[in-house]
């Protein structure tokens, strides 16, 4: 890789397109920030514990992600490798903070559990082939940095009574400020404690119980946060309808176009 984006730095090889990183200055997104302790390390050393994190990093992030996977159909493949195929429409669902009855905790309930050894229990049983102590270190993290979770936690804190709900809005920015300047959520833009107010379509909202599971957009700005919390580790806002483009010269947003979903993915990847 010899050439560099004059706009974000980007390297490139002879042949790839001048645009394909941040469309030519168009796409200039917030960085991510370095992950936290222990995940960097995980991320970037050479030892046996490291190279066995990053062979299970899928299983590693399964064990933490907040929200399930579902889907219309599956077909399973004949064969000995475990492969299925989807028919129709992949969806993600999120539940109520809080399992009803008997239960067992599930994805984002077993943040809240309460113990955090029975949390890493919970976390190593139903996601196999994982290390206790790297589970342990990273739940560790996350309760410490990741801001939607530190915001659920205050809002259990402060729960009046089981008609309230906490609601993650899909497009909220603080007034005055412009969308890209923010890497991890703000609490005014996050989460609201509300009793009878209505709210979008696209909003998440949590109830402390609910038999009912809620289908999540992949367009919410939260959606890569809750599934991937590995890389959106402190819950930093991901893709979204919304995110104007930028005149390469004057640094100002274009509100009549916005960044598409191609766009912003390849921002990062190439970054």
């Amino acid at each position: 890789m010899n050439k560099k984006c004059q706009y974000c730095d980007a390297f490139k090889w002879n042949d790839e397109t001048a645009g394909m990183c941040c469309s030519s200055g168009k796409v200039p997104l917030p960085l991510l920030g370095e992950p936290e302790e222990p995940l960097k390390t995980l991320l970037l050393s050479v030892t046996n514990v490291s190279k066995q994190f990053l062979r299970k990093i899928r299983k590693y992030n399964s064990c933490f992600q907040m929200i399930s996977f579902g889907v219309d159909k599956v077909i399973r493949m004949p064969g000995i490798s475990p492969t299925f195929t989807v028919q129709g429409q992949i969806y993600h669902q999120i539940g109520s903070l809080f399992p009803e009855g008997n239960d067992q905790h599930k994805f984002l309930q077993v943040y809240f559990m309460g113990d955090e050894q029975n949390e890493v229990n919970r976390r190593c049983q139903y996601i196999e082939g994982v290390e206790r102590e790297t589970v342990l270190k990273i739940q560790q993290m996350l309760h410490s940095h990741n801001v939607l979770l530190k915001i659920f936690k205050s809002a259990i804190d402060n729960w009046p009574s089981d008609s309230y709900k906490v609601v993650i809005h899909t497009n909220r920015t603080p007034r005055g400020e412009h969308e890209r300047r923010y890497n991890a959520p703000m609490v005014n833009e996050v989460a609201v404690l509300v009793t009878g107010e209505p709210c979008s379509p696209r909003d998440i909202v949590l109830r402390a119980h609910d038999n009912m599971l809620q289908p999540i957009a992949d367009t919410h700005k939260f959606y890569d946060a809750l599934q991937y919390p590995l890389i959106f580790s402190k819950g930093e806002p991901g893709y979204h309808f919304n995110i104007p483009v930028v005149n390469p010269t004057t640094e100002q947003p274009i509100t009549s176009k916005k960044v598409s979903c191609m766009d912003f993915y390849a921002y990062y990847m190439m970054l």
